[in-house]
């Protein structure tokens, strides 16, 4: 994976990253007004000095006492000859400034003006973005803290009923909101007018359609959807047509009546501006209508974020006072509760869902600017040494009469200096330094995973632990990794050539069209309930819609947002420092060694979702090596290119720190991508020496089943002991070297307790 702007800084709140990249842009553009400053203040010199150089024939001019009595003498041409120079000299540095300021100063001082104004507007657009998606995600924190809490009341009622059978006892609540609501449906009559419950149900949903809301607070408590008295006549009269005042007061105390307002200022309904009375969620829910104020629902009026705090004491409160609140005698009570939970759960769920895509929105966004942002530094570099190209050219080739040329000659040398500092200018390399020296993390995108308080059963696929996601669909590679490398190999007999099918896993694709393709597999579990129980033909029909290299982007964004990689972050320093020791190729075995203890201490789903993966990679190489060519030489550079992009594309899948920082993202940590080049290579022998140690393992266990000292433990002291790595690199080396030169394979009839002094516990079990 190429280093870049779009992949060198990302921070898990986003701002962090992005506020250190534009604090070096921004330096960029000081650094551009320093040159502006001096090239101005080189013109201002050449002016001043031009004009002075000008002014000198008129200063010390011809005396009739001297030079002026008389011609022909040979001293006095020369004192006019210098008089010339000077003169010469003079025009030349004037012309100079004029081509400084019109040629340098002028053109690349708009330039630098339209690239701050660039990264202005680029910053200012991802500040907003980023702010708006943390107060979305606040938000969201503070439904699911809601719902929480409600399930825990629901939880404790539960627990206050004892023996009762909770779902026999929600039937009968059922039954009585089936009743309750046939009971309902008559005619309702308001202000002594009758309507017909279907025409009473479009007139409400007119009413809270069209109807001011706002949220009120009266002394410490807070009022979603309120209107005002006023408001509510006003409208009355408008659509209904009732102009009488007690009509009016009768038709809203009769709303009040029924369940659907709420008198908030007093204990009737009156018209008044300052009287206010809430809509009730049975009113919403009666007109089949969302809770939801006209503008975004996560968007709140400053009234509402100055009550915040009072919402807080009213959680903790709720939380506090929990089932005491609840009469468990009162089924109508329960049952209210138990629809909140789930109401509660819905929009947890639905919010989530929605946040998640905002995410992946506002990751393109920063992806689409960090690229531009790249592209304006690079331009800038280029731009200023452009600028100082043009500076010297001004310098240099301003003669226009020989004599101007000639005494550009006598001072060339002078101008060496400069000349050589320009050549020194490489854009590409300060880009680099940038990157090297600045890099906040790489691009390691984390889902929005919905958690619902009653079930263990996730409805998501993106983020989601691996190990939870094979035992939800009981498979031991998840069906997202299966399916897709299934559709790959249906796909390959459908491409041109080896080269369309090498590339299609290194091709690059837009985020949108990832992201478009992720947000469907996604939304499979809630689409359908066969995939969770093992049925890839949901995947199937999403993933033939979509060209090779969008389905091949989505696996490794799908590997990407894992909590953790396939090789665990916890290894990830042990690996390092075994690259470090045993890095050269003359230690391939001793490297194997290492390796297998590292991958025998993994979980099973881990070990068999990286074989997977890993044959097939094999499996379309030992496709191309068969398929005839007439330049063997470079088919083989072909495989060995795709061997080396493949490596670096699925590095940090396969092996990532447990925390993204700069420190675990430098240029030079290359053990992610050896790694996966090695395991590549040797993966008959690594993944066949882990299988058998795994084996073994599990046989011994099975037959000493009373042992003094589990294995894990052995295996885990290992771990530790590796991980406690002192500045010493004797010691380092000492302890790795007693890894890898330690014997795998179980053929030598070893006891399980030596076997279990590798690196990581053996009662992982690959499947065979």
């Amino acid at each position: 994976m190429a280093n870049s702007f779009a992949t060198s800084f990302w921070t898990e709140d986003y701002i962090t990253g992005i506020n250190v990249l534009f604090e070096k842009l921004y330096q960029g553009c000081y650094e551009c007004d320093e040159f502006v400053s001096l090239f101005q203040t080189r013109m201002t010199a050449e002016a001043n000095h031009g004009g002075k150089l000008l002014q000198i024939p008129n200063t010390v001019s011809l005396n009739s006492l001297g030079f002026g009595r008389d011609d022909g003498a040979s001293l006095k041409a020369s004192f006019v000859s210098i008089q010339e120079q000077m003169k010469t000299q003079g025009k030349y540095h004037l012309q100079v400034a004029e081509r400084i300021q019109s040629e340098v100063i002028d053109r690349f001082s708009k330039w630098s003006s339209d690239h701050s104004q660039r990264v202005r507007y680029s910053q200012k657009t991802l500040d907003a973005k980023v702010t708006k998606y943390v107060k979305n995600k606040q938000n969201v924190d503070k439904i699911q803290k809601k719902y929480f809490n409600k399930c825990r009341i629901l939880e404790d009622v539960k627990s206050e009923l004892g023996n009762v059978d909770f779902e026999e006892f929600l039937k009968d609540m059922t039954q009585v909101e089936v009743n309750e609501a046939s009971h309902d449906a008559g005619p309702v009559i308001l202000a002594d007018y009758e309507y017909k419950y279907s025409d009473f149900l479009e007139m409400l949903s007119k009413l809270l359609s069209e109807i001011p809301k706002r949220p009120f607070k009266r002394y410490l408590v807070n009022y979603d959807f309120c209107s005002t008295g006023s408001e509510v006549s006003s409208w009355v009269q408008l659509n209904i047509g009732i102009a009488d005042i007690a009509k009016i007061e009768k038709f809203g105390q009769d709303l009040i009546n029924l369940g659907y307002l709420r008198a908030i200022d007093s204990g009737s309904f009156a018209i008044g501006s300052q009287l206010h009375y809430q809509w009730r969620p049975e009113a919403f829910k009666e007109a089949n209508l969302e809770m939801a104020y006209p503008q975004d629902s996560f968007q709140f009026s400053q009234e509402a974020n100055r009550n915040n705090l009072t919402n807080y004491f009213g959680e903790v409160k709720e939380l506090v006072s929990g089932v005491s609140n609840v009469d468990i005698n009162d089924k109508s009570t329960i049952r209210k509760l138990v629809r909140e939970c789930d109401e509660w759960d819905k929009l947890y769920l639905k919010e989530v869902l929605n946040l998640d895509e905002e995410r992946c929105k506002l990751e393109v966004t920063i992806t689409d600017h960090l690229q531009f942002m790249e592209k304006c530094e690079l331009d800038r570099l280029r731009a200023l040494k452009k600028a100082t190209q043009d500076f010297l050219v001004c310098l240099f080739n301003q003669a226009a009469t020989p004599s101007q040329a000639d005494y550009l000659i006598k001072l060339d040398s002078v101008f060496t200096g400069l000349t050589v500092a320009e050549e020194n200018m490489q854009p590409e390399k300060d880009l680099n330094f940038v990157l090297e020296n600045y890099q906040t993390g790489y691009y390691r995108p984390r889902s929005l995973v919905y958690d619902n308080f009653q079930s263990s059963k996730n409805k998501q696929i993106f983020g989601v632990e691996l190990s939870i996601r094979c035992r939800m669909e009981r498979k031991i590679v998840p069906l997202i990794v299966s399916s897709i490398l299934t559709h790959m190999d249906h796909s390959y007999g459908l491409m041109e050539n080896d080269d369309v099918r090498l590339s299609c896993w290194t091709s690059p694709v837009q985020l949108t069209m990832t992201h478009e393709l992720r947000k469907r597999i996604n939304h499979i579990l809630l689409d359908s309930e066969s995939a969770l129980n093992g049925d890839s033909k949901s995947y199937e029909k999403i993933l033939a819609e979509y060209d090779a290299p969008v389905v091949t982007n989505v696996l490794k964004l799908y590997l990407l947002e894992l909590p953790d990689s396939l090789v665990t972050g916890d290894y990830y320093d042990s690996i390092k420092s075994l690259y470090n020791q045993f890095g050269s190729a003359d230690q391939t075995n001793e490297r194997i060694n290492g390796l297998v203890s590292f991958l025998t201490s993994l979980p099973t789903n881990n070990i068999a979702t990286l074989d997977a993966i890993l044959t097939h990679f094999n499996r379309i190489i030992e496709t191309v090596k068969q398929n005839k060519t007439e330049d063997p030489a470079l088919q083989q550079r072909h495989i060995n290119d795709f061997k080396e992009k493949i490596s670096h594309e699925f590095s940090t899948l396969v092996l990532r720190p447990k925390f993204n920082s700069s420190h675990s993202t430098g240029l030079n940590d290359k053990h992610c991508y050896k790694l996966v080049l090695d395991l590549l290579n040797n993966k008959q022998e690594i993944f066949g020496k882990v299988k058998k140690q795994v084996s073994s393992a599990k046989r011994s266990t099975s037959l000493s089943p009373a042992s003094s000292v589990p294995p894990t433990s052995v295996a885990k002291k290992a771990v530790n002991e590796l991980k406690r790595i002192d500045t010493s690199s004797r010691s380092v080396e000492n302890r790795l070297h007693n890894i890898v030169t330690r014997k795998v394979s179980s053929s030598e009839g070893e006891s399980a307790p030596d076997r279990t002094n590798g690196l990581g516990p053996t009662t992982s079990v690959l499947a065979e």
